[in-house]
């Protein structure tokens, strides 16, 4: 355990030295230190900043979006004119695959394996406008992005680790897991609605009444307003460790 204690000290004391050499290296100048990209990055004098990069797609076809992030910040919407329109920052350090299978789109956020110095200090927002109602399936996926979703679909899926979560529209199926990121319904309308956290909080409203629903909740230390039952038509299971549940209903 001391060894792993000496060792973690050490490597940190040499990333805190490697940083400010890319500081003195700068001789002031942080212009040549890239921080659009979210991190600080020794300039080498190849390539530039991030740009803001816009893609329209057609909604023909399309009945499933999975959509994956790393530190940017997610947000979907609906799109007025029957297309599919992403937009994202992409530069050197990052950008985004997009591949089109039969009936899938999928968009993953890819980052370089550039060397890079310190921690990251912002990220952006990548921005997805879909017609509504197209979808069966919507899965969306970040690392410490936040999730803003305005969607209808069948099934609606989100995983975070530290990301916040914001939900607003209708599926027939919700599924949310997040490690310590909170949750927050904005009166979502789901059949089934089952949520997960460890250490985040689960708030807002879902549509219709508590006699709607069937109730099953757990908790370890988490504080909650609602008690289980075992009636009702739609179903809701909501899940963590420390986290706490405040839900109330839009009836």
């Amino acid at each position: 355990m001391k060894k792993l204690a000496i060792i973690g000290a050490v490597l940190f004391a040499l990333g805190v030295l490697i940083a400010i050499g890319g500081i003195i290296a700068a001789k002031g100048d942080f212009s040549v230190l890239d921080v659009e990209a979210g991190f600080f990055v020794i300039d080498t004098g190849v390539g530039g900043n991030e740009e803001l990069t816009e893609r329209t797609f057609s909604a023909d076809g399309i009945r499933s979006i999975e959509m994956s992030a790393l530190s940017d910040d997610v947000k979907i919407g609906a799109s007025n004119d029957g297309l599919v329109h992403f937009s994202y920052w992409a530069g050197r350090y990052k950008d985004y695959s997009i591949d089109m299978g039969t009936d899938t789109l999928t968009l993953r956020e890819n980052v370089t394996k550039d060397f890079r110095i310190g921690f990251s200090l912002n990220h952006g927002t990548s921005t997805l406008l879909i017609p509504e109602k197209i979808l069966q399936e919507l899965k969306v996926s970040t690392v410490s992005g936040n999730v803003d979703i305005v969607a209808f679909c069948k099934a609606l899926s989100i995983g975070t680790t530290s990301g916040k979560i914001s939900l607003e529209g209708a599926s027939e199926i919700l599924t949310v897991k997040t490690v310590s990121g909170n949750v927050t319904l904005r009166g979502f309308d789901a059949k089934s609605a089952k949520i997960g956290t460890v250490s985040g909080n689960i708030s807002g409203t879902l549509a219709g009444s508590v006699n709607d629903y069937s109730v099953r909740l757990q908790t370890v230390s988490g504080t909650k307003n609602l008690k289980e039952k075992e009636t009702g038509e739609r179903r809701l299971e909501l899940s963590t460790v420390s986290g706490n549940m405040e839900i109330g209903f839009t009836e």
